[in-house]
């Protein structure tokens, strides 16, 4: 168990390394040693395009929009072969992140990110647990989930950050805002034409602003907050609009 977790690091440094930017069209390396390397987005592209095509091999590269949330039940079979995916190869997420970190590239992972997020929204729908912590697995792809998605702008911050009370919900309330993240992703498409290139920060950003009020999406947010404000009342400031 060890060699493998030593073989899936050593595969992400070289993944890394092979995407960075660093030094090339006159990007800057960072001022911090510790900071990580910035991710080329032609390269991050690449590794995206290529994790579609073994995870899912049958899903067209154009597939970005997407679609009603009730529309994954004609996709069942190809979402559970996705979720499956990220079951039996760990390092799948940190690919993700990788490439999430090279804007806009994660938009060409949109069929994999709807397909694994269709099956957490059923998993959470059907769940009978007290806790979303009694479905260890389910928990951190959700949050690993939602994690990528702010880190590569495909969601706002303050739909970025409700993996962060994920670990103290009940599986209703997970599923609750899961939905939100699937409505506002559907009404505001992963489109790469939504980044423009900011030649300070070295990187492509998208401005938010652009895609209309996100209150209507923030309102479960709240409602969630409110009922556990005990447990959930320091983390109130992540979600101011």
């Amino acid at each position: 168990m060890v060699f493998s977790l030593q073989n899936v690091q050593t595969l992400l440094a070289v993944v890394v390394q092979c995407c960075s930017s660093s030094g090339l069209n006159g990007s800057r390396l960072p001022s911090d040693p510790d900071e990580p390397l910035p991710i080329n987005a032609e390269a991050a592209k690449v590794v995206a395009v290529t994790m579609v095509e073994n995870v899912c091999p049958d899903v067209a590269n154009g597939e970005l929009s997407w679609p009603p949330e009730e529309h994954a039940r004609t996709t069942v079979e190809r979402d559970i072969h996705i979720r499956r995916c990220f079951e039996a190869h760990p390092v799948l997420f940190p690919l993700l992140q990788v490439v999430a970190a090279g804007r806009p590239a994660l938009c060409y992972c949109s069929a994999v990110l709807r397909g694994l997020l269709a099956t957490l929204l059923a998993h959470w729908e059907a769940s009978r647990e007290v806790l979303s912590t009694d479905s260890p697995w389910h928990l951190q792809a959700s949050c690993l989930l939602v994690s990528c998605m702010g880190e590569g702008q495909l969601l706002p911050p303050v739909l970025a950050n409700v993996h962060e009370t994920f670990p103290h919900l009940t599986p209703f309330e997970v599923r609750l805002l899961l939905v939100a993240v699937w409505e506002y992703v559907r009404g505001n498409g992963p489109m790469p034409q939504k980044f423009i290139f900011n030649s300070e920060k070295g990187l492509f950003c998208r401005d938010f602003s652009r895609d209309g009020d996100v209150a209507r999406y923030v309102a479960p947010i709240h409602s969630v907050l409110h009922k556990n404000i005990d447990r959930l009342g320091h983390l109130c400031w992540r979600f101011q609009l």
